[in-house]
Parts: structure tokens; C-alpha cells; sequence
């Protein structure tokens, strides 16, 4: 298992780049699941990458904390080699499954799963194998 990257929810991303140290990021592509645009914070030296995903409407998957928190450190991700190892390391370790496998647009459709760790902290998981 590799840490992949760290999801930052935002209002806007254009206006996050602008006031931000990062500048430039990935082509912002749309996520109909989630209903948010999302794109990757570009630095070819970071071992770790940034995601900012940006809410649409209501009814996107992180409109809620978009209300709540107005936005920041949303999720951790791993990489695991299949949906098994995601599910055995959610029951292993008594996390909380949150959301599906469904497949990730903006991660070159991988499938992801999320759960909640006993940290409170919202974990994905990319099937990359």
C-alpha cells in the first residue's frame, strides 16, 4: 500500500490556485459520480499528490462538508491491489465503509472505495493493480 495523495475540497478551484502558493494543476475534469470538477495540483518533485475537488450542487458528494468545515483537508488515499485488499484492510483495522467501489474518473476510472478510520479520518482507497 503507497500513499497517493490528499484530497482538499474547495469552494472554487480557480480562486484556491489564485490565492494558494500552488499555481497550476491538471486539466479540471468533471466527475459526474460525484458531481464535482477535480483536478491535480502540478509539481513534478512532490512524492505526494493534491487533489482539489470542487462541489457542483447539493448534491455532489462533498457539498455537505463544503458547508460545514467551508472547505480543506477532505480524504487521504492509498493505492491497494484490488478491491479485496481495500476491503480486508477496512475490516482489519474496524473502519467504517462510507462509499463504494465506483470508478474514479479522475483517476483514470480506477475503482475507489472510502472508509472512515477509527481516527475519524476519511481514507480512500485506488485499485491500481
Amino acid at each position: 500500500m503507497k500513499f497517493v495523495h490528499i484530497g482538499i475540497v474547495v469552494r472554487d478551484i480557480n480562486t484556491y490556485l489564485k490565492n494558494n502558493v500552488i499555481s497550476n494543476c491538471s486539466e479540471i475534469i468533471y466527475d459526474e459520480i460525484q458531481d464535482a470538477d477535480i483536478c491535480f495540483v502540478e509539481n513534478k518533485t512532490a512524492k505526494v499528490g493534491i487533489e482539489l475537488i470542487q462541489p457542483k450542487s447539493n448534491n455532489s458528494t462533498v457539498y455537505n462538508f463544503l458547508q460545514k468545515t467551508d472547505g480543506g483537508l477532505h480524504h487521504l488515499c492509498y493505492s491497494v491491489r484490488n478491491v479485496d485488499e481495500a476491503q480486508e484492510i477496512i475490516a482489519d483495522k474496524n473502519m467504517i465503509p462510507v462509499y463504494g467501489p465506483v470508478k474514479a474518473i479522475a483517476l483514470k476510472n480506477h475503482m475507489v472505495l472510502f472508509a472512515y478510520s477509527r481516527n475519524k479520518e476519511l481514507i480512500e482507497f485506488e485499485v491500481v493493480g
